[in-house]
């Protein structure tokens, strides 16, 4: 008996090792599991897609561009147009429809194109569908960029001001996007060579630029362009900052920043004389601290965006090969380490640093909560702003305990407080010298004169 439970023993050990190393041996992975990391135009990652706040920052509401939100009925309507613009575009530089569509429907040219995208969403586009959305949605473009930015309304009558306004936000979501090839390949064939409009198109959403804006096939899409444009590259970053030029690691936690995952908020700096400033540039890494001059308030200056930029940005940095040093990810951090609550939020937003479409005052917990929420799961690179965290704390620290600090908060805190204590010091001060005056002033002869009349004043 004892013989026969050591063979079945035996026989489930060995069943156990054949499992174990059937499991190993026929390992695989789908494409779909590293699909985020190689294809050049990602889908939200699924972290971002379960917040519940997809559809309003990361869905288009006027247009579609690109395969992954074609065909949607609330889109139909600006979709209708795109074969008309497209009719204008090549007629005015007298270009044909056949050859643009010959051009881009080389199949070599298809596949090139097709591996932008994540498999799922071309798998089910025949070659002629998908040439015909890339040929119209970048004739779109062009002619939105050509046409219809910047100019007068009466001079597009198809799109209404509002849509306008819609067109130019969706135009700049990681997920409606096409490559920039089909760009170029229109741009030559209709032989444009307006660098001017290019030039003023990006201009409004990017800030203090170090690289060209023309689109080339150096970037694979428009907003990979606004990323690299936001994002410094290790190059510039250790041509300011020759203590980088070692290198550094987004994993690497220093000693000054590890330990501290909160900060403090943007109300509290406030209370301690540290006051919130819009940058000058947009790119990421231009966050300064301006010391105090004597007792007057810090400044913490931090680039401008928007909320649905910022989180598309972050979407595509998450699944993104040009992670550089992960500058989104560790600004986003920043903020949520400076954002407590809904009045923080609407602090940035007067400052001009976070700027929400929806505003109010439900908006604004919105958007408290999506950095609380997102804020968990993201892991900055500790050296990004070791430095400017140093200067606020150790400034912080100093001014924490005076009665200095709470006399700035009280009566500096705005130009009519300092008016109203400029104005209180003087009249003090003019009440003290009529005392003066009236106490101590040299006798004269009027006061004899004075005195005379008050004596004899029943005569």
């Amino acid at each position: 008996m004892a013989m026969h439970d050591q063979t079945n023993a035996g026989g489930n050990d060995n069943l156990d090792e054949k499992l174990f190393t059937e499991l190993i041996e026929y390992a695989s992975v789908q494409p779909s599991q590293f699909s985020l990391f190689t294809r050049r135009i990602p889908r939200i990652p699924q972290k971002l897609g379960e917040t519940g706040y997809y559809d309003k920052y990361f869905v288009p509401k006027a247009v579609s561009i690109g395969p992954y939100h074609h065909g949607q009925l609330k889109l139909e309507s600006v979709q209708r147009l795109k074969p008309f613009f497209t009719k204008e575009l090549l007629s005015k530089h007298n270009v044909s429809v056949r050859s643009l569509y010959k051009k881009l429907g080389e199949p070599n040219m298809v596949k090139e194109l097709k591996e932008f995208y994540e498999e799922p969403d071309t798998r089910l586009l025949s070659d002629h569908d998908f040439t015909t959305i890339m040929a119209l949605d970048g004739c779109f473009i062009l002619y939105y960029i050509l046409f219809i930015y910047r100019e007068k309304p009466e001079n597009c009558r198809e799109l209404r001001h509002h849509e306008i306004v819609l067109v130019h936000e969706d135009l700049f979501l990681v997920e409606n996007q096409i490559p920039f090839k089909v760009l170029t390949v229109i741009r030559e064939l209709i032989k444009l060579d307006r660098h001017d409009k290019f030039e003023s198109f990006f201009a409004d959403d990017i800030l203090a630029l170090e690289r060209d804006l023309i689109p080339s096939d150096e970037y694979d899409h428009l907003f990979h362009l606004v990323y690299c444009n936001l994002t410094p590259t290790r190059e510039v970053i250790k041509k300011r900052n020759p203590v980088l030029r070692k290198g550094t690691h987004r994993h690497i936690k220093t000693v000054e920043t590890s330990s501290r995952r909160t900060f403090h908020s943007v109300n509290d700096l406030i209370n301690r004389g540290i006051h919130i400033r819009r940058s000058s540039s947009m790119q990421l890494d231009n966050v300064e601290f301006v010391e105090r001059c004597w007792w007057f308030s810090a400044d913490l200056k931090l680039p401008p965006i928007t909320v649905d930029r910022l989180l598309n940005l972050l979407a595509y940095e998450l699944c993104s090969r040009d992670e550089h040093d992960a500058w989104v990810i560790s600004y986003v951090c920043l903020l949520n380490s400076l954002i407590h609550q809904r009045e923080d939020v609407r602090a940035l937003r007067d400052a001009g640093v976070l700027d929400n479409p929806q505003l109010g005052n439900e908006s604004d917990k919105e958007v408290a909560d999506i950095f609380t929420e997102i804020g968990m799961y993201l892991v900055p690179n500790n050296s990004a702003y070791s430095k400017v965290k140093k200067q606020v704390q150790s400034d912080y620290d100093e001014w924490n305990s005076t009665y200095l600090t709470e006399l700035v908060h009280d009566y500096l805190k705005s130009p009519w407080s300092l008016l109203a204590l400029l104005v209180g010091v003087i009249v003090l001060f003019l009440s003290g010298v009529q005392t003066y005056f009236t106490v101590w002033s040299p006798k004269s002869e009027c006061d004899d004169l004075c005195k005379f009349l008050k004596m004899n004043h029943h005569l």
